[in-house]
C-alpha cells in the first residue's frame, strides 16, 4: 500500500547497478544489510513529459492512470482538478505504482488545482509559497535531501500552472514578476499549464503582450496548434534554457477532456543515480542452532559443527530434510529472526 498525502514522496524505480553473491555464516545473532554497489556512469537523461487540462480527476483518475502508463510518461501535469484541500483518492488512483505527487488545490471557492504526477524516483519538492492572485502555480525542484534523486544537481525547476480567464492587466504583472524570479533560482526551467490565452489570434491583445513578456525574459513558448476542442491554443509549455523535443499535440476522448493532451521530451545533463539495493541476510549463533536442530532434527544439525564457516551442505539435501512447519515452527524461540534465510553454496 503506497502512502500518499499532499507532499512530495521519495520513492525507488530502476535496479542497482549489479548484483553480488551472498554467503550465510554461523556468527552472532544480527541482521545485516549491505548495499550492493556497481558502474554506474554519467549520461544525459531524457525524460517524457505530459500536459491535460482534466477538468475534474475525482471522475477520471483511472483515465490518467492509464493516459501516463499507455504514453510511457516519466510525469504529467494536471489543472483544474478540481479537488478540495486534504483530498487524496483521486491522486492516488490516477498515479501508477512507483509514482508520486503533488498537488496545490484551490484555497477558496470550487475549482482550480494544479498537480504533477511523477515518477518516484526523480525525488521532486515544493517549498515556494506562491501568493499570486490572478493565477495558480506548483512548483517543483529535485530534493536537496535525496542523494538518490535523478535530477539532482540540476538546478532544474518545474512549474504547473492555471490561469482562470479574465482580466489580464494584474496577470501580466503578476506573471512577469514570477518569472523575473524564477531565472534567478534556476538556469533550466519548464512552465506548463492552461493560460487562458488565445495565441492563435495573432491581433490578441493579451497574446501579443504575453509573448513580448516571455521574449523579454529569454523564455520560449513552444505550442503553435489548438490544445482545445473548440481550435484554440490555450496550453502553453514554456521552456528556459532546456532543449525540448517531440513535443505531439493530440486530441483524447471528450470522456477523459475536451482539452487536447501535450506530450514532449527534454534532455537533462545529469547523472543518472541507481538506487541502492539492500540485501537482507540473518547471522544465527550456536545457541540458536543448537535449539533448532533439537526442534527441528535433521536440518539444522549440521550448522552446530561449523560454527564461523560457511555452509557446504548441497542444497537439495537442506531442501528435503525433514522439516515439518506445522509441528515443528511454533518451538522456534521468538528471538530468532523471522525474516527469510539466504543460502549460498560456496
Amino acid at each position: 500500500m503506497r502512502s500518499r498525502t499532499g507532499e512530495v514522496h521519495d520513492g525507488s524505480l530502476s535496479p542497482a547497478c549489479s548484483d553480488q553473491p551472498l554467503h550465510l555464516k554461523l556468527s552472532t545473532i544480527s541482521s545485516t544489510k549491505r548495499p550492493v554497489t556497481g558502474n554506474c556512469s554519467s549520461e544525459l537523461k531524457t525524460l517524457k513529459f505530459g500536459f491535460i487540462n482534466i477538468r475534474s480527476l475525482s471522475t477520471k483518475a483511472l483515465l490518467i492512470n492509464n493516459l501516463i502508463t499507455e504514453h510511457k510518461l516519466d510525469m504529467i501535469g494536471l489543472c483544474e482538478t478540481w479537488l478540495k484541500p486534504n483530498t487524496f483518492l483521486p491522486l492516488n488512483e490516477a498515479s501508477p505504482l512507483d509514482y508520486n505527487y503533488a498537488h496545490v488545490a484551490r484555497a477558496s471557492k470550487q475549482g482550480g488545482g494544479v498537480a504533477l504526477i511523477y515518477k518516484s524516483i526523480l525525488s521532486l519538492s515544493s517549498n515556494q509559497d506562491i501568493k499570486f492572485t490572478s493565477f495558480e502555480a506548483l512548483v517543483l525542484k529535485p530534493s536537496s535531501s535525496n542523494s538518490n534523486s535523478l535530477v539532482q544537481g540540476t538546478g532544474f525547476h518545474l512549474v504547473v500552472l492555471y490561469r482562470p480567464p479574465g482580466p489580464y492587466s494584474q496577470f501580466l504583472e503578476e506573471f512577469g514578476e514570477f518569472i523575473a524570479d524564477l531565472v534567478t533560482r534556476s538556469d533550466k526551467i519548464l512552465i506548463i499549464g492552461d493560460f487562458n490565452i488565445h495565441l492563435n489570434k495573432p491581433s490578441d491583445p493579451l497574446g501579443k503582450a504575453f509573448l513580448r513578456l516571455l521574449d523579454i525574459s529569454n523564455f520560449i513558448q513552444l505550442v503553435h496548434e489548438p490544445t482545445h476542442s473548440s481550435g484554440n491554443t490555450l496550453d502553453l509549455i514554456i521552456s528556459h534554457g532546456l532543449d525540448v523535443s517531440a513535443l505531439n499535440v493530440a486530441s483524447v476522448s471528450s470522456a477523459v477532456s475536451d482539452h487536447f493532451l501535450i506530450t514532449f521530451e527534454a534532455s537533462l545533463a545529469c547523472p543518472y543515480v541507481h538506487d541502492t539495493n539492500v540485501v537482507t541476510s540473518h547471522r544465527i549463533n550456536p545457541a540458536i542452532t543448537a535449539t533448532l536442530s533439537d526442534k527441528v532434527p535433521g536440518v539444522l544439525a549440521p550448522f552446530a559443527t561449523r560454527s564461523g564457516s560457511p555452509i557446504t551442505t548441497p542444497l537439495h539435501q537442506l531442501i528435503n530434510s525433514p522439516w515439518h512447519f506445522d509441528n515443528d515452527m511454533r518451538h522456534i524461540p521468538s528471538s530468532f529472526p523471522r525474516g527469510p534465510i539466504i543460502i549460498h553454496r560456496e
